[in-house]
């Protein structure tokens, strides 16, 4: 899950509500909580607040923030990072509202529904995606801990490094891809939470089936406890714990 990519376009479809205001009756306050089923398949949930001739717009639960304006019929907004983009309401009920959405960026224009929920479920959809987020990293940090293993084989003849603080820093400059996103804190030692197996050569018989780096046990709590292990092919599987 990536929120940078197309969040421009997300927040967009909650702005819309202040768009088109001649043909819908709108509150003067339309501060909440909304949701929407995006085309990635997954399900977000967006804070919206009042500003001072604005509506701003906050993704959750990462709460990147989209300011908005009305010119005209549609409304346009800018992000912290510089995306812009407009939006038009095309119909709405009292929850629901259907719009379509133009990323400036992309030059693509998209059409979805947006529904006002509770902020109990936002709060649950929030995290919900931020689990997803968090299991999706530390996937990526099994695989950027891989290729620094290969390069550092590469580098010294063929043969592993004897641990993982080998690899800091002059292959991983960053100490928090050796902490699990999911378990959150600061950095404490190399072992914490991915257990590297050393002893292997990068041109082992049976690279499928040597593990290489195992995933500490409790990290991953939903949908239900797991683990990753990494083997020395690269490729990466979730273990139940």
């Amino acid at each position: 899950m990536k929120t940078k990519p197309f969040a421009c376009i997300i927040a967009v479809a909650f702005l819309c509500f202040a768009a088109a205001a001649h043909a819908v009756p709108l509150p003067p306050d339309m501060s909440g909580y909304y949701k929407f089923g995006y085309l990635d398949g997954y399900t977000y949930s967006v804070r919206v607040g009042m500003g001072n001739g604005t509506i701003n717009v906050y993704i959750l639960p990462f709460n990147d923030l989209y300011i908005g304006t009305i010119v005209d019929e549609k409304i346009y907004f800018s992000s912290e990072d510089g995306q812009s983009g407009w939006g038009e309401l095309r119909q709405i009920n009292e929850n629901t509202s259907l719009v379509t959405t133009h990323d400036m960026n992309t030059g693509q224009t998209k059409e979805f529904s947006v529904i006002k929920i509770t902020k109990e479920e936002a709060d649950q959809i929030a995290q919900s995606n931020q689990v997803i987020k968090n299991n999706s990293e530390c996937a990526h940090n099994l695989r950027r801990m891989y290729t620094a293993l290969r390069q550092f084989a590469e580098e010294h003849g063929g043969e592993m490094p004897y641990g993982l603080s080998e690899l800091y820093p002059q292959y991983i400059t960053d100490k928090k891809v050796f902490v699990c996103p999911a378990r959150g804190g600061e950095f404490h030692d190399f072992d914490t939470d991915y257990e590297y197996i050393p002893g292997f050569r990068i041109d082992s018989p049976n690279p499928d089936q040597e593990a290489l780096l195992i995933e500490v046990a409790g990290n991953h709590m939903a949908p239900w406890k797991f683990h990753y292990v990494l083997y020395l092919d690269g490729h990466n599987r979730w273990v139940r714990d």
